[in-house]
């Protein structure tokens, strides 16, 4: 019988990331004494692991704690790239490699999981389930099969560079345990990639499916640029990133983001269109002078093919715009959001949310 002894204490969210991280490094571990009712305010929350790998399992803690200081500042330019093993979430993976040549960046394949079988076992689990042996057999058993799985999704990448599908770049995978949207948030906050760029469901099969987005959630909420191409739409490399569709409504932040999406765009020429939605009170012609002025403005200031404005009326559910995009044959529409609280989105979905999963072009979204 194994013999677990206690690596640390900590509060419920500090010994989960410790405890996922043990677990990506090899080493079995799981919390202790956690407050079932009200888990996430529990404090002296105990991570144990075995004790034959404990002295592992300090290294690791050590090097933690040393970096802890630094974990936000970013040592090399990285591209995360979220996939979770169907065939839709690969359709991604041309273009991220080609844009980390384009950039000099590292690929992050980043990996999440829902487990089926908790981290911890509570006294009912015990009396419901069996003793702690049996317990951590099951747990041991479903992080065996998520390896499993990583191995031929790294066999997979590997082939791929090989038969010349992806750019040879450097990549690297990460896996976390917990709910996909808020791992990979959480992930951008704390290591700051350039961008994120994923993949997404068609617009059809989400509704004939009835699923969520998570890649919705994850451009209304991560704190950098996210890119997302809808998995019936071609874009294979960055010379795809073409003709692109900036939304504006003329306010500062929509500067900002269009400088960050001209940054990571830096590498190539592409054609503009400035596209304006106004109301029908809206004071028509000051609206064209300003959308003029950022069309002279932006075409001396970067390196574009050309520079294009257009100004557009709401209403008819986006008819117009939808006509403009096609006419124009638009390949991305970019757009500057505001970071919405928690509390925000319990009240309804917000425009990202909205426009990410009606997609049927490559969206990329900037936060004010």
């Amino acid at each position: 019988m194994d013999k677990f002894v206690t690596l640390a204490v900590h509060s419920y969210d500090k010994a989960q990331n410790l405890m996922h991280i043990l677990n990506n490094e090899g080493i079995e571990a799981y919390t202790e004494d956690v407050n079932h009712i009200l888990p996430t305010i529990s404090v002296g929350v105990r991570v144990r692991v075995k004790e034959e790998d404990l002295d592992k399992a300090l290294k690791v803690y050590e090097d933690l704690e040393k970096n802890a200081g630094s974990r936000n500042v970013v040592s090399e330019k990285t591209i995360l790239v979220p996939y979770d093993f169907e065939e839709f979430s690969y359709k991604i993976f041309p273009l991220a490699f080609s844009w980390a040549k384009s950039l000099g960046a590292t690929v992050v394949l980043f990996h999440t999981f829902l487990s089926k079988v908790p981290s911890r076992q509570s006294l009912l689990d015990r009396f419901l389930e069996g003793s702690r042996e049996d317990f951590q057999k099951k747990r041991e058993e479903e992080l065996r099969a998520e390896k499993e799985k990583q191995k031929i999704a790294e066999a997979m990448v590997q082939n791929m560079i090989t038969e010349g599908v992806l750019e040879n770049v450097p990549y690297v995978f990460k896996s976390n345990e917990g709910v996909p949207e808020e791992q990979i948030i959480n992930y951008a906050e704390d290591y700051k990639p350039l961008l994120i760029a994923m993949s997404t469901r068609s617009c059809e099969r989400k509704q004939s499916e009835m699923i969520g987005s998570v890649s919705a959630e994850v451009a209304e909420g991560a704190p950098i640029p996210v890119f997302v191409l809808p998995e019936d739409k071609e874009i294979n490399d960055v010379a795809g990133l073409d003709k692109i569709a900036f939304v504006t409504n003329f306010e500062d932040k929509d500067l900002q983001a269009f400088d960050k999406m001209m940054t990571r765009l830096s590498f190539q020429k592409e054609s503009v269109h400035f596209v304006h939605a106004s109301r029908d009170d809206q004071n028509d012609a000051w609206s064209e002078i300003k959308l003029e002025g950022i069309k002279s403005i932006f075409r001396e200031k970067y390196n574009v093919k050309g520079v294009e404005y257009a100004k557009l009326h709401r209403g008819n559910k986006g008819q117009e715009m939808k006509e403009y995009l096609k006419t124009n044959e638009i390949n991305i529409v970019a757009l500057s959001i505001h970071r919405r609280s928690a509390i925000a989105r319990l009240w309804g979905d917000g425009i990202a949310r909205k426009m990410v999963n009606d997609a049927k072009l490559g969206m990329f979204v900037f936060h004010a």
